[in-house]
């Protein structure tokens, strides 16, 4: 009798363990969710001509590889853009040349220590999701929920 209420004492620790972790890993996705907004794409993409104009000389696209993504984009098949990450002019470029020339804006990666009120919310309008910058605290243990829940949704990141 007492081997059964042991096992229900381990049983009962290992759901509430289940539940916790499943918590956790909701409220990690719910933190790196991106969320695009049309409307906030148009107000950026529309700031970010008028800047441009007066940073740079230009910009050099060149039309038959914005054909090439055009056509790849109507077949569904998933596109994965790499800047090379000189600057953080790099991915938003990247993000400003498709959005002019109508295709997808892409989801970007950023660090969640950009994550900060207000301008965490307008990068998350403009399609970033935010990931840790380091996987583990500082203490040395591994958190094993967040690198899961990376794992098992890094197939989702790459659109």
């Amino acid at each position: 009798m007492e081997d059964l209420k042991g096992q229900d004492i381990v049983n009962s620790g290992i759901l509430t363990a289940q539940v916790t972790h499943k918590q956790r890993a909701v409220h990690i996705l719910h933190q790196m969710r991106s969320c695009i907004s049309s409307f906030l794409l148009k107000i950026a993409a529309w700031v970010m001509y008028k800047l441009l104009g007066k940073m740079l000389d230009g910009i050099e696209v060149r039309k038959d590889q914005i054909e090439t993504l055009k056509k790849v984009s109507e077949e569904n098949v998933p596109m994965i853009y790499l800047p090379l990450h000189r600057s953080h002019l790099d991915y938003i470029l990247v993000t400003f040349i498709l959005f002019m020339n109508d295709l997808r804006a892409p989801l970007v990666a950023a660090g969640n220590n950009l994550m900060i009120p207000f301008f965490g919310a307008l990068l998350r309008g403009l399609g970033a999701f935010f990931i840790k910058r380091k996987l583990d605290p500082q203490n040395g243990q591994r958190d094993f929920v967040y690198r899961a829940v990376l794992h098992t949704v890094s197939c989702l990141f790459c659109f």
